[in-house]
């Protein structure tokens, strides 16, 4: 990640919710899109599981870089 994604990411860590903003979400699926290779696209709040997958694969690319 570069220093603005980290910022970013560091204020969604600090200032997370129960349940996930729009903007969240957007910022979730565009970071995962960049670095796990795939198109960009916003997963359904339907199932939350992949949603968490994403933010779990984001914090360990967060905390190695």
């Amino acid at each position: 990640m570069n220093n603005e994604e980290k910022i970013l990411w560091q204020d969604f860590l600090i200032g997370r919710g129960s349940q996930l903003k729009q903007q969240e979400r957007e910022l979730i699926a565009k970071l995962h899109a960049k670095y796990f290779n795939h198109k960009y696209h916003i997963p359904c709040g339907c199932n939350p599981n992949t949603i968490k997958g994403w933010i779990t694969d984001l914090n360990g690319l967060y905390d190695t870089k």
